[in-house]
């Protein structure tokens, strides 16, 4: 309100006592005490024989109000921002989110920042398993995404200033990230990437923009992306993915970082999945120095856009590429802190959450549980490889498992999820691995990733469970499976490997505490067979030129399992057709892929190589006691030699020869079993096939600890090593 001046102070004896003023003086205001606002004088300066002066205050100066001109041309930047993100600025604003009690829901995919409040109830899904609808608070806006599940932080949102501050807390400011780079930590916030993927040479913007091929070449990219790695990882929405791309590729110069780093997780995944020679006849180049460019291409492009403070589920997608590009060059223990880094993101933006909860958008929802189903295969097969089981245990989360349909199904407008089909869809291999994880799911043993323990159920119910599980799979995808179609081809293969490869794990060793020797003979004869085709199928799949776009699927994923009951079975068995096999199997193998078994720096590949030495050296000691001579193999020579250059510069104490005298005395397990030599056609119309290859199938290495004994290794898990 405008205070008006006051009338001058009058002189002395002017007769203007009686009056009074409408503020205090400046004398009182200063010393802070009640002013009586007489005139001329205030009684306080009176008796303090003070001044008394009285100054009108000084008005605030009225901001001048922006024309509409400029709020136009300020809406019309922001639009275009949103535009270059991806987000229509044009959209109708009448689906607000509509608050019901503590529940929100949003109407429509595109809307503002809402923050969606959830309480904790038990419900049931359609997959017959129990599930806890989350609490906390989803918040949604901008194309991104964060679930806060913390007390703490769910109390803090009622003090910010809005959703937009939640996103941005998870979101380190660039200006301090750049700060950081020239300064020192108290400027800015660490980047945990920077660590994770070593940002000591991380491209520029300008460098990560030459590393692009040529459009022509990112389109041939990306079809041997479609064909070799999106049906076994299903991770992207191939139509509107394959649209962006070609839009990106016309115009790399404005392109964002979170998409960047995509196509070149893309660019990378498709070179790793190619073989030498398709890599020269593709890009012109050899296979090892387009890895040698494209592996830290995708590192800068993911430190560029902060990847781990980013809430984009592109960056996620990207990550998640990268890591099964590059899971041979990886030492599993140091993998599964990066699996469990993917697992962690994908956690923070909600994934584990299932979007039909949060309300949002049919084809969001399901593009999310894709991308969450594949993170927790990705960190399950690893942590079986270091012997950890489930890494993380998520009793919890409750992303239903996608559905049974094709990409064409989906699209970023229908406003209902399609319905699943009854046959084989492109999520075929995707598909039946996921009912095999739910499975696992519901044995609920400790949260680990192998829930089947001969010590917790009887052998019979765990067959009995085995022959649903099986029944479930070949009902759904296994049956409708055309051997002509490659990918369907893989899927039965892999679908009849997996269900073999659990019924050897499950109901052996432990059941039998002494190992294979205390099994009956008709047991160790299962067991024999089963390992015996787990080389089968490993081989068949190297042989077989229709599925060799998947090798790259195949030769991360050997079965550690069934080759070594087979090469401790070798030195036991008496040479027959049997035993011919299985060695010839493991000199295909070894012809195939020598990497799975000379690996001189990685003591579980020497001590499998031990173990073939030493069922070798039996088999020799036993043909010459029938005064047969058989030449040396060649990868038998060559492991020999590894040996005797370990053993010379440690100087063992375990002789090979030592065991041929105890093998000699070895009596079969029984009759053999009669196997015969199939075709490929043959091997995919037989059920069960013979083959044991899967990257679903669960490893505890404790489980083999007794066949290490041999080896000094009584002390040591087989996990650990």
């Amino acid at each position: 309100m405008e205070v008006p001046l006051p009338p001058a102070p009058p002189t002395p004896g002017s007769g203007q006592g009686g009056k009074t003023n409408s503020i205090s003086c400046t004398s009182c205001k200063r010393r802070k005490v009640k002013c009586d606002k007489a005139h001329p004088s205030c009684s306080a300066c009176v008796k303090h024989r003070a001044k008394c002066f009285y100054c009108a205050p000084v008005l605030p100066v009225r901001k001048k109000r922006k024309s509409p001109e400029e709020l136009l041309a300020r809406l019309q930047r922001f639009e275009t921002l949103l535009e270059a993100h991806g987000i229509p600025a044009d959209d109708d604003l009448d689906h607000a989110p509509t608050q019901v009690g503590n529940d929100s829901v949003r109407a429509a995919p595109k809307t503002p920042i809402t923050i969606e409040r959830m309480t904790s109830t038990n419900t049931k899904d359609g997959n017959d398993h129990d599930t806890i609808k989350p609490s906390g608070n989803f918040v949604v806006g901008a194309g991104k995404q964060r679930f806060i599940e913390s007390p703490l932080w769910n109390i803090l949102s009622e003090e910010l200033e809005g959703p937009v501050d939640m996103l941005r807390l998870s979101q380190s400011n660039e200006r301090d990230t750049h700060q950081l780079s020239k300064g020192t930590p108290s400027e800015g916030f660490l980047n945990a990437g920077d660590f994770l993927l070593n940002n000591t040479a991380i491209h520029s913007a300008v460098e990560l923009k030459a590393l692009h091929p040529k459009p022509l070449t990112i389109f041939r990219l990306w079809q041997v992306f479609l064909d070799n790695i999106n049906p076994l990882t299903k991770l992207i929405h191939a139509p509107t993915t394959q649209q962006r791309l070609l839009d990106a590729s016309a115009n790399l110069e404005n392109i964002s970082k979170e998409w960047e780093a995509l196509m070149f997780a893309i660019y990378l995944s498709a070179i790793q999945s190619m073989s030498a020679d398709d890599c020269q006849a593709t890009m012109g180049e050899s296979k090892g120095s387009l890895i040698r460019r494209y592996h830290p291409a995708v590192r800068s492009a993911l430190l560029r856009a902060n990847f781990t403070s980013s809430l984009d589920i592109l960056l996620v997608q990207a990550f998640a590429l990268y890591l099964l590009s590059v899971r041979q060059y990886h030492e599993p223990n140091s993998l599964w802190i990066l699996t469990g880094t993917a697992v962690r993101l994908g956690q923070r933006i909600g994934l584990h959450r299932d979007g039909t909860l949060v309300g949002l958008s049919p084809f969001e929802t399901e593009i999310r549980r894709r991308v969450w189903w594949r993170l927790l295969a990705l960190d399950g097969q690893t942590a079986e490889l270091c012997g950890a089981g489930l890494s993380v245990a998520f009793p919890r989360y409750d992303c239903k498992r996608p559905l049974n349909v094709n990409d064409s199904d989906l699209s970023p407008n229908m406003s209902a999820l399609p319905s699943e089909h009854d046959g084989p869809t492109e999520m075929i291999f995707c598909g039946f691995r996921y009912e095999i994880g739910l499975f696992l799911r519901n044995i609920k043993e400790n949260g680990k990733w192998m829930g089947i323990r001969p010590n917790e159920t009887a052998v019979e119910e765990r067959t009995d469970q085995l022959d649903e599980l099986q029944a479930l799979i070949e009902r759904k995808y296994l049956r409708f499976c055309d051997p002509s179609v490659p990918l369907h081809l893989f899927a039965r293969l892999m679908g009849d490997a997996t269900m073999l490869a659990l019924r050897l794990v499950a109901p052996y060793p432990r059941k039998y505490p002494q190992g294979l020797t205390e099994m009956p003979p008709n047991e160790r004869d299962e067991v024999f067979w089963i390992s015996m085709h787990v080389l089968g199928f490993y081989n068949l799949s190297q042989r077989t030129e229709s599925i060799r776009r998947f090798l790259w699927n195949v030769n991360v994923q050997f079965q550690w399992h069934a080759f070594i009951i087979l090469a401790h079975e070798l030195q036991l068995r008496r040479e027959d057709n049997h035993t011919r096999d299985a060695w010839s199997k493991i000199e295909e193998l070894f012809e195939y892929n020598t990497d799975v078994i000379v690996n001189t720096n990685s003591p579980l590949h020497k001590a499998v190589s031990r173990l073939i030495l030493k069922a070798w050296s039996a088999r020799q000691s036993r043909l010459r006691r029938s005064n047969t001579q058989l030449p040396t193999p060649v990868f038998i020579a060559t492991l020999q030699s590894q040996a005797a250059k370990q053993d010379s510069a440690n100087q063992p104490r375990t002789s090979y020869a030592a065991s041929e005298s105890a093998a000699t005395d070895i009596v079969p397990a029984s009759q053999p079993i009669v196997t015969d030599s199939t075709s490929d056609t043959n091997h995919f119309q037989r059920t069960p096939t013979p083959n044991v290859l899967t990257d679903g199938t669960p490893i505890d290495w404790s489980e083999w600890d007794y066949m290490l004994q041999d080896f000094e290794f009584q002390n040591a898990s087989f996990a650990q090593t």
